[in-house]
């Protein structure tokens, strides 16, 4: 693999933090080579944005802001410095600013291959053309500046964040990712989405260096309306601070008399494929007025016995253990036991039969690390063979077994994103051994599909892997996507089916499927009163 030469644009020795880190990582990845820093000078300044709009700012920060914020600004001078530099004067033209003859001429004599740009307004001219892979620009920078998302009235339920590369020709995705949008606060929808941006220059470079062609983000993906960057006015402004005020005030009065709580319900098999299937039949299992249950997993072995495993959660401290209980072949569960229990939250518990053993891998992720499980007596006694791996923000960790390997798919959060956001994918020869970061990764970079949603299976002769929709709300559906490529080179799929929770009466979220002999299970999430909870009659 050769690195990239990559140039850069700036306009300030001072940047965003999270520009910073984009730099940082295209230092110090390999895949890309710091070769050439551009000082624009006479660059249009930021835009002014209004007094309201300021305070708007002020006020949201205050109150949802946190210590990591991605627009602090940060010296560059110690990574920039060492840089070859030119001194460049914009020069405006029609659509932009570009750079004068005598500066154009010596960026193409460095035989650049791509150009960053963290700075000088809209460049248009010749400046696109300086370099192999044209000018890499965050094309989200006008609206974080003028903070549009989330204020414009219709905004989807997701951000969508993008890399893009400009040339004179043209604009092509290199690539993009969609976040939850938070619709009560602008602090945290930029944190988590300019967080994970920083990323996308460093793995655009190692895509082009392995030959890869663009967009670099998982296939095909799930569109969704962009706001026109536009700064608001006082009275949107003013409209927005009593809509988040009102909606604020409504959950918090109705979580005083009723809880959303979790579910496991359950069915006989059907024969038809399940991106077909009207889902109904789905019965609720029973559960203890103090208890929710989620996460539900399916295991039949060798004696077509069925048994199901579940996330069983304290109502009051929301703290889970992992359970099990028999499902016999009428279909009525039997009584629930604890299997797996920590001094800290324990969910997901992913069971699987590798060889002559079993395995479960349940989410750690209040100890930031991947654990593998093996069953000492199958279903109830189990004891830790591995940490898989330590120091991970990680989720919902699932696995397969495919064509002669091991593949972990799991939700992680690198540099500050949101858990949901993303998929990453490894594989090895065996459950306790190295487990190997696909090239690809993160594979999926939308929290629409990214977190896993229970087992991939088999149906209709193709493989499914089910992913949450966490878009607006955690858990609130989930969406089947086909998996069209697999290997330990490549990965795509292709969204098909969403299943929203409308299975259920007065269903919220739904957000884990899985199947296995005669049975097949979901969750769900419905409001319920506080006054069933025993400890508050």
């Amino acid at each position: 693999m050769v690195a990239l030469r990559i140039g850069v644009i700036v306009d300030d020795w001072e940047l965003p933090a999270w520009q910073y880190r984009a730099l940082d990582d295209l230092a110090h990845d390999g895949a890309g080579e710091l070769a050439l820093l551009i000082v624009l000078s006479r660059a249009p300044p930021p835009r002014v944005r209004g007094l309201a709009f300021r305070g708007y700012e002020w006020l949201d920060q205050r109150l949802f802001g946190s210590e990591s914020d991605p627009g602090a600004r940060v010296g560059a001078l110690p990574l920039l410095e060492p840089l070859p530099r030119r001194e460049a004067e914009a020069v405006r033209r029609l659509e932009g600013f570009d750079l004068a003859p005598d500066d154009l001429r010596f960026v193409r004599e460095q035989h650049l291959d791509a150009v960053l740009q963290l700075g000088g307004g809209r460049l248009a001219g010749g400046v696109l053309d300086c370099a192999r892979l044209g000018v890499w620009t965050f094309s989200h920078d006008d609206e974080w500046r003028l903070g549009v998302a989330p204020l414009v009235p219709g905004d989807s339920l997701v951000t969508e964040s993008r890399l893009v590369a400009r040339t004179g020709a043209n604009e092509r995705v290199l690539y993009r990712s969609f976040a939850s949008a938070n619709f009560n606060s602008l602090a945290r929808n930029r944190g988590a989405t300019l967080w994970k941006s920083a990323a996308f220059p460093s793995r655009a470079a190692r895509a082009f260096a392995e030959g890869r062609e663009p967009p670099f983000d998982g296939g095909p993906t799930l569109e969704s309306e962009r706001a026109v960057a536009r700064t608001p006015g006082a009275l949107e402004i003013a409209r927005r601070v009593a809509t988040v005020t009102a909606r604020v005030v409504r959950n918090r009065w109705r979580l005083r008399r009723e809880d959303r709580i979790w579910f496991v319900a359950l069915r006989r098999r059907r024969q038809e494929p399940l991106v077909d299937d009207p889902l109904d039949g789905f019965e609720p299992l029973p559960c203890p007025p103090d208890r929710f249950h989620a996460d539900p997993m399916l295991v039949l072995d060798d004696r077509g016995a069925h048994h199901l495993f579940f996330e069983d959660a304290d109502r009051a401290s929301g703290i889970g253990v992992i359970a099990w209980r028999a499902i016999e072949s009428d279909g009525r569960a039997g009584p629930s036991r604890v299997v797996l229990e920590a001094d800290h939250h324990l969910s997901y518990p992913y069971v699987f039969r590798w060889r002559d053993d079993y395995y479960m891998i349940p989410e750690t992720v209040e100890k930031r690390t991947i654990e593998l499980h093996r069953a000492v007596e199958f279903p109830l006694h189990w004891r830790l063979e591995k940490v898989l791996f330590h120091d991970v923000v990680a989720a919902d960790t699932t696995v397969l077994e495919h064509a002669g390997r091991l593949w972990l798919f799991t939700a992680m959060s690198t540099g500050g994103a949101a858990l949901n956001d993303e998929l990453f994918l490894f594989h090895s020869a065996t459950p306790s051994g190295e487990w190997v970061p696909h090239p690809w990764n993160p594979i999926v970079s939308d929290v629409r599909r990214a977190r896993p949603a229970g087992p991939l299976f088999h149906d209709a002769g193709r493989l499914w892997r089910p992913g949450q929709d966490c878009a607006g709300d955690y858990g609130a559906a989930l969406w089947l996507s086909r998996v069209d490529v697999l290997d330990e080179h490549r990965y795509r799929e292709t969204p098909m089916r969403r299943i929203d929770p409308g299975w259920t009466p007065g269903g919220l979220c739904t957000h884990t499927y899985a199947s296995a002999g005669a049975f097949e299970v979901l969750d769900g999430r419905v409001w319920q009163p506080r006054d069933r909870f025993p400890s508050q009659r």
